[in-house]
């Protein structure tokens, strides 16, 4: 029908209804939002709505007006229709008429972008497939020494404590353990770097380094490495702050090759040949030139070739290594054996003795055992104790002993009296025995060596003021002699004028005397003393005499003893001097005058 046409009314209700139908329909296929073309009638004249007007679809109908006579639909591309043909689009908000009859087009909008991706979980990331509408998703993947995570969309991972990824590959995870790695120390190419004699180290995560064999790092600042070496210098002898005397070998101290006592000084003997002295000095008998009266640190002795040294009331001597023997000193009873009645405050060779291998000092006198196995003595003579065939009262030279035949191997002198072990175990003594030190069961001075009686088998002696001990064979002790505070160590008061079993020791490997108290060396290095104790000699902490062995304080050890006067000292196992007892004159070498109960080490 064309556009224009004018029909009756009856046709033009029925086409009013035919165009609402169509409507009707057109509604129910667009939804709510649909664009229609309706004809309106005013009066008599058909009026043209245009095609592009949007009107509410559930509405539509009402824009048709049937009071009319007549109708037109204006539908320009279809003139052969009464109703414009309307595509709808359903996933358009309206009704998208095309240009041409006939064309519907879709447009659709993408949900997500094709390969983007994001996190939903710190473990979890969701990716966008290619359609743009479906999703897949992913969960991160943990790994060597780490948990998996998701960062901005990507998979990746973190390591644990103290484990780092340092080859740049992620997918082994973190492979390298920071807390001990030189290379990545603490984080990943953090590369600890060498230092003098030192292997670089990690530690916890923090950069060090551990010193070679031998070496130490002694300043307190890391950066230089370890600039010390532990097996010479004395200052850190094995170790950073354990300090020699005198030298260190190998990374042990050993200073002392043999350590003496005098009345009120001490000396020592050291491993380079050297000696140092300390204590009283009024008679020069500390050996560095000089007589002041005392001193609170050792003094350097001019001697080079030491190996064994002893000391008298008031001066001392010493055996070198090409077996001379030097003395220094008061001399006023020729104990210096020079020849002369004139003290020296440094060493002087006593006369016509050569290859000596021990020398031992008395009060006044001493004694030197030739390679020979013979024995010299010179000095004081008041009651023979020089054990020669004449009978000075005093001698500036050595005199040789009677009872030649006797093959002595080692001497021993107290006060005016002299002992010695014979190689067949028998020990001998002269001179002196108002105390029955000479061990014969009488208290009658004897100027010739003379048996000790009733002692057995004997491996060592050390004679006292006017006791002696015998070490014998088997470890067990014996004593004779002066008892007043029971240096005898039997448990009474009463002088022995024959040797009496020591209690308490059964296992000794030394023994040493002093004026009034002695002690032992038990297997094991524990020091035991026993006697006068009233300036703390015995080492137990107190002031009481002991009439029996009493263990030294505070676990100490030792492998050599010098005792003399009222005072102690002692070689330690760790290669150190200590001293105790009475301190008047510095003899203890502590820095002090205090006496000390108890072990002190020498400090100078």
């Amino acid at each position: 029908m064309d556009a224009n046409s004018v029909v009756d009314g009856t046709a033009s209700s029925d086409a009013a209804f035919d165009s609402r139908t169509t409507l009707e329909d057109a509604s129910e296929d667009a939804g709510d939002a649909t664009l229609v073309v309706v004809a309106d009638v005013v009066g008599d004249m058909p009026v043209a709505i245009d095609a592009t007007t949007a009107v509410d679809a559930t509405t539509a109908v009402d824009a048709v007006d049937v009071t009319a006579e007549t109708a037109v639909v204006d539908a320009p591309d279809a003139a052969a229709d009464g109703v414009a043909e309307v595509a709808v689009d359903p996933a358009d908000s309206a009704f998208d008429v095309p240009d041409h009859p006939g064309d519907s087009r879709a447009d659709i909008t993408a949900t997500c972008t094709p390969g983007a991706s994001e996190c939903i979980d710190t473990r979890i990331r969701q990716v966008c497939a290619l359609d743009g509408v479906t999703f897949r998703t992913e969960i991160c993947a943990d790994r060597a020494n780490a948990a998996g995570i998701c960062t901005a969309g990507e998979c990746s991972f973190r390591c644990a404590a103290n484990f780092g990824d340092c080859d740049d590959a992620v997918v082994n995870g973190c492979e390298t353990a920071l807390r001990g790695s030189t290379t990545h120390c603490g984080r990943c190419r953090n590369t600890c770097a060498a230092a003098a004699n030192a292997t670089p180290s990690c530690n916890a995560g923090a950069c060090g380094f551990t010193c070679d064999a031998g070496f130490g790092d002694c300043d307190g600042n890391a950066a230089n490495g370890c600039e010390v070496d532990l097996l010479t210098d004395a200052r850190r002898c094995g170790a950073c702050g354990a300090t020699c005397l005198i030298a260190c070998g190998a990374g042990s101290c050993v200073d002392f090759q043999a350590i003496g006592a005098g009345d009120h000084h001490h000396c020592a003997a050291l491993v380079d040949g050297t000696a140092r002295c300390w204590g009283a000095n009024a008679a020069g008998q500390l050996g560095d030139g000089t007589m002041s009266t005392s001193t609170l640190r050792a003094r350097a002795v001019a001697l080079s070739s030491a190996r064994e040294i002893v000391g008298g009331a008031l001066f001392t001597c010493a055996r070198t290594s090409a077996g001379t023997v030097s003395c220094w000193g008061a001399n006023d009873n020729g104990q210096l054996g020079d020849g002369t009645y004139v003290g020296r405050a440094t060493p002087d060779v006593v006369r016509e003795v050569g290859n000596s291998i021990g020398v031992a000092a008395g009060l006044d006198h001493a004694c030197s055992l030739g390679a020979d196995h013979q024995i010299v003595c010179w000095g004081y003579n008041p009651s023979g104790g020089l054990g020669a065939a004449t009978a000075p009262l005093r001698s500036p030279v050595p005199l040789a002993v009677v009872n030649a035949s006797a093959v002595f191997t080692q001497v021993t002198a107290g006060f005016y009296f002299t002992c010695a072990l014979t190689s067949t175990g028998v020990v001998q003594c002269w001179g002196s025995n108002s105390n029955g030190q000479v061990g014969d069961g009488t208290m009658i001075d004897r100027r010739a060596p003379t048996n000790v009686d009733g002692l057995p088998v004997a491996a060592r002696v050390a004679a006292g003021a006017y006791h002696v001990c015998a070490l014998l064979e088997g470890g067990r002790v014996a004593c004779w002699g002066h008892n007043e505070a029971g240096a005898i160590g039997d448990g009474t008061l009463v002088a022995r004028s024959r040797p009496v079993l020591v209690t308490g020791i059964e296992d000794a490997e030394s023994v040493a005397a002093g004026d009034y108290h002695t002690c032992a060396i038990r297997r094991g290095g524990e020091v035991m003393c026993w006697g006068f104790n009233d300036h703390g000699q015995i080492g137990d902490g107190t002031t009481t005499n002991r009439l029996s062995p009493v263990t030294v304080s505070g676990s100490f050890r030792a492998t050599a003893l010098a005792l003399r006067g009222r005072h102690t000292c002692a070689l330690g196992v760790d290669g150190r001097l200590y001293c105790w007892g009475d301190n008047t004159s510095g003899e203890l070498g502590d820095g002090t005058r205090s006496d000390r109960g108890i072990p002190t080490r020498v400090a100078w």
